[in-house]
């Protein structure tokens, strides 16, 4: 079993302490390339074999399933891995000696949205001993980022609004609202990784997940 980091965004963070958010889509980098015939050399990618009845990843040329190729080149790990989680934070009063600061001083951001002027650090330096989330990988996939369905739009943590019929909205009650969760997932994603980003429809990680005790 490995650990890694994993970054998250406040809006986030709450949605996975709530219970709500057990799945997270990270893009393929670099992203793979398709190639119709296997008989076609390919540095990374992924290509069709009708012998197979399916596809299978050619990276460095190494022929493998997809299977084998989450297990040894998906950067946040395969199932039973654990990942923890690296959001805003800061440490109370002013101590500048992080090392040694206990977890008791560290407060974060998702749990003070309003406080704007507390000297928050940014996430990605985030040590391992401030993290409060530790979660465990219960499955690993790649797909098309349009794929996504309903469901996993919802495991994403996309909400439905209680006082409108038919309407979701992003993690959090994060606007605008929506007619369906994938929309409001698309709503989300074009948030986090700018205009138009949804439309590239680039190959994606699907790591779904547990909370786990740290």
């Amino acid at each position: 079993m490995k650990e890694r980091p994993i970054l998250f965004s406040g809006p986030m963070v709450r949605a996975i302490l709530s219970g709500v958010k057990t799945q997270t889509r990270r893009v393929i980098k670099p992203q793979p390339v398709q190639y119709n015939r296997p008989d076609w050399p390919c540095t990374h990618g992924w290509r069709e074999v009708p012998q197979m009845g399916g596809w299978e990843i050619s990276w460095n040329n190494d022929s493998m399933t997809a299977t084998e190729a989450i297990g040894e080149y998906c950067p946040y790990g395969k199932t039973g891995d654990q990942l923890w989680v690296r959001e805003t934070w800061r440490v109370n009063g002013n101590a500048h000696d992080y090392a040694r600061a206990g977890k008791e001083s560290v407060f974060y951001r998702a749990d003070e949205d309003w406080n704007v002027d507390a000297g928050w650090r940014p996430s990605i330096f985030m040590p391992r001993w401030a993290s409060r989330i530790t979660l465990e990988i219960t499955g690993v996939r790649v797909e098309r980022l349009n794929d996504i369905s309903e469901a996993d739009a919802l495991a994403e943590g996309i909400q439905k609004l209680p006082v409108l019929r038919s309407a979701y909205c992003q993690v959090d009650g994060g606007m605008p609202i929506a007619g369906t969760p994938v929309t409001a997932y698309r709503n989300l994603w074009e948030s986090i990784n700018s205009k138009g980003s949804w439309n590239v429809n680039p190959w994606v990680w699907v790591i779904e997940f547990k909370r786990v005790a740290a």
